[in-house]
């Protein structure tokens, strides 16, 4: 029984080994080939050749980088370009000849040159590699604007309990050392006739990096909440950022520096039985404290990202008295565009020490449609 088994388990792996090498034998048959200066043979698809450098993809070992001066000569079954010396460009297939040249398969007929004197080779219709590069530089140092508009739809728990809406624009003007960034947000909620919120937000912020990762910055922010009796406030912030990673998938962004913190409120009504009403206006304040930030993106997947931003500025005068306010979300792309996105999350605003009988903590569960193009 032992030996029967032995057998089959034998006989399954000679099978197995006869079906792969009939699949490298068939691949081989409709592949470009490339011969070494030792005399190996590789069978694949020659991508390009550019900077002294040919690659290969390959079924059976993946991406290959063979040097030039290491490759006899080659062939493909697919037209290539081929530039010269001196940036003379050949189209067709290629095919070896005698001497470890090179001919090449043009409408206007056969061309022959030596593998050295190849200065780069891309399949025919793209671009040539010297171009896509020059094209990727300059690209990299260009600053480009990038927009994004949301509608969120909310429930809140705090200093209003009603069911909000609001309305976010974003404007990013970014280039390798630099970044601009214009925002607003409007939240208006109602219960009835009785308006339950209604607050304004508007800022700008600029970061210019002078390394791969320190820079400065400076912001100014305005909000007008008339729920909260805000008129007026404005925190201008200035210091230095950092950047932790900077990576497509994962990005980590803090900043530390100083902050100036005005606050004027409305009137507030004493007593409104009286001819004409009472009414006192809370004194202005202003505050000199510190301004902390941290920015996070994470690609964790091809289905979604998260990102949360956090600020934290208490005062000088007394380190008790500071505002805390982080907005999380993890977006989701709507059907196979990232253009449209669908955000899920949370947004918390913690004032130590709020205006009269206000509640400290506002929290914001909300369900935002995101919308972002260039």
């Amino acid at each position: 029984m032992i030996a029967n088994k032995l057998s089959g388990m034998a006989t399954a792996g000679v099978k197995a080994l006869m079906v792969s090498t009939l699949a490298l034998v068939v691949s081989s048959l409709h592949a470009d080939e490339v011969r070494t200066a030792d005399g190996s043979v590789l069978h694949g698809t020659v991508e390009k050749i550019y900077e002294g450098k040919l690659y290969l993809s390959t079924p059976y070992a993946g991406d290959l980088v063979i040097p030039q001066d290491q490759v006899a000569n080659f062939s493909t079954d697919e037209p290539v370009a081929v530039r010269l010396e001196g940036g003379n460009v050949a189209q067709g297939p290629v095919q070896p000849s005698s001497g470890n040249e090179l001919q090449i398969q043009t409408s206007a007929g056969t061309m022959t040159s030596s593998m050295g004197a190849v200065e780069a080779s891309w399949p025919a219709g793209q671009k040539d590699p010297a171009v896509a590069a020059r094209e990727a530089t300059l690209e990299n140092q260009l600053r480009t604007w990038a927009y994004e508009a949301s509608l969120d739809i909310s429930g809140k728990a705090g200093n209003s309990e009603k069911t909000s809406t609001s309305a976010r624009l974003q404007a990013t003007l970014e280039g390798p050392s630099d970044r601009l960034r214009l925002y607003s947000n409007f939240e208006y909620s109602h219960d009835g006739e009785e308006t339950t919120a209604k607050e304004i937000i508007g800022g700008v912020n600029y970061t210019n990096f002078f390394t791969q990762k320190w820079g400065w910055y400076v912001r100014e922010e305005l909000e007008k909440d008339e729920f909260e009796g805000i008129d007026l406030r404005s925190l201008t912030g200035a210091g230095v950022n950092y950047r932790f990673y900077n990576q497509e998938r994962f990005k980590l962004e803090g900043r530390s520096g100083l902050s100036y913190r005005y606050e004027s409120y409305d009137k507030v009504p004493v007593d409104q039985d009286a001819t004409p009403v009472v009414y006192y206006t809370p004194d202005s304040e202003g505050y000199v404290g510190m301004d902390f930030g941290l920015d996070v993106y994470w690609k964790f997947a091809n289905w979604g990202d998260l990102q949360s931003k956090w600020t934290y500025t208490p005062a000088f005068e007394d380190f008790n008295q500071y505002i805390v306010q982080q907005d999380t979300s993890v977006n989701i792309p709507l059907a196979i565009s990232d253009q449209w996105k669908l955000g899920i999350g949370v947004s918390n605003t913690y004032n130590s020490q709020p205006e009269g009988d206000k509640e400290n903590l506002d929290t914001t569960y909300f369900t935002r449609l995101i919308l972002n193009w260039k």
